[in-house]
């Protein structure tokens, strides 16, 4: 493990500590951040290495789209204009193994920065107007092997939280989850084309999806099953979908859901194996068991 302020970063909240950061994830070794609020642009992870966050450490994103990466950076990186979302990140991993991302810290996608508070439209609900720029997932890991998320709160994001792509042997447990419910397209994880996922003892609370469990082999860029992913002892809070089952052209297969706690959502259960025209998921052996739901529907 290296030491953040070895590498000259000064985490006050108003130095822009992006390049610091960087030189200390590129020493391949796990980063300690002690308490502070590190302001930064995308930072890249690399392998064998990792984040560590002592409560009270926040890794906050700085404000201005120059700060971030280009859209086109990687061939598995996708830009949803109809969303008004941009290609950038806060935090990404392509193509490493044996990383992490541990703590009592925070990761924060600060979405006051560019959505206007005091203005409101109507969609289907409530929410923010969308700006003319925004971050895409505040954290994307794409291609990745064992895969650690402990611990973590993740919150403020200016779309979804945290996005995997085709990764491989993947824990996320204990996480908190906090998006503010006015950012529509604010999800909480959306796992895609991955396997041998656990999602464990989390509490998600957020603008849209709590957790989508995917199968969009166009994004991956190649046949990528979704398969063996297992979420246990979750609570899950959300204006549209606490589990959204579905979304893309692949195959998505032995997926179990237990001891889930939903409360205060719109829809507990959503299977949605068509989202648009010509792309369907084919859903095969999906477990819930012990899930317990207050709000509008729990199954659609």
């Amino acid at each position: 493990m290296v030491e953040i302020k070895n590498f000259n970063a000064k985490g006050d909240g108003i130095t822009n500590d992006t390049a610091a950061v960087q030189a200390a994830l590129d020493s391949g070794e796990v980063v300690h951040f002690t308490p502070g609020t590190y302001l930064c642009g995308t930072l890249y992870m690399r392998s064998n290495g990792g984040i560590h966050l002592d409560e009270g450490a926040t890794i906050l994103a700085i404000p201005g789209k120059e700060n971030y990466n280009a859209d086109d950076f990687s061939p598995r990186n996708r830009v949803f204009a109809s969303e008004k979302v941009s290609g950038a990140h806060l935090i990404i991993a392509e193509e490493c193994e044996n990383i992490s991302i541990t703590g009592k810290g925070k990761i924060a996608g600060n979405f006051k920065s560019v959505f206007d508070l005091t203005q409101t439209e109507e969609r289907w609900r409530p929410h923010y107007p969308r700006p003319e720029w925004r971050m895409a997932q505040m954290i994307f890991l794409a291609a990745c092997r064992n895969v650690i998320v402990k611990d973590v709160t993740l919150c403020d994001s200016q779309y979804w939280t945290c996005f995997l792509l085709d990764c491989e042997n993947v824990v996320i447990s204990g996480v908190k989850v906090r998006a503010d419910r006015m950012v529509i397209n604010a999800d909480g994880l959306d796992i895609d084309c991955c396997r041998d996922v656990l999602i464990e003892n989390c509490d998600i609370d957020c603008g849209d999806d709590c957790i989508a469990i995917r199968a969009n082999e166009s994004h991956a860029k190649r046949q990528a099953p979704c398969d063996g992913v297992e979420v246990r002892n979750c609570q899950l809070r959300s204006p549209a979908c606490a589990v959204r089952i579905g979304v893309g052209n692949g195959t998505l297969r032995n997926c179990t859901l237990k001891e889930l706690q939903i409360r205060d959502s719109s829809i507990g259960v959503g299977l949605c194996p068509s989202y648009s025209r010509g792309k369907c998921v084919e859903i095969d052996n999906i477990l819930f068991e012990n899930v317990y739901f207050e709000g509008k529907s729990p199954f659609v």
